[in-house]
């Protein structure tokens, strides 16, 4: 998902937000882990490691 968002150029916050509404809090979601690793040099890398993270934060208050 976070990779067709960048690929997209969509906003990544809004569509965090129209997923954690979209969802019970009951399913299965398989994601990445991110930030236990370096830091990318890339722009565009480090706000998808940013944004992974903050959607996965708000999954596990989902759960």
């Amino acid at each position: 998902m976070a990779g067709n968002i960048f690929h997209y150029s969509l906003d990544p916050d809004e569509e965090i937000e129209k997923l954690l509404a979209s969802i019970s809090g009951k399913e299965i979601i398989v994601t990445n882990e991110v930030g236990f690793g370096l830091i990318p040099a890339d722009k565009t890398a480090r706000l998808y490691t940013e944004k992974l993270g903050l959607l996965n934060l708000k999954l596990v208050h989902k759960a």
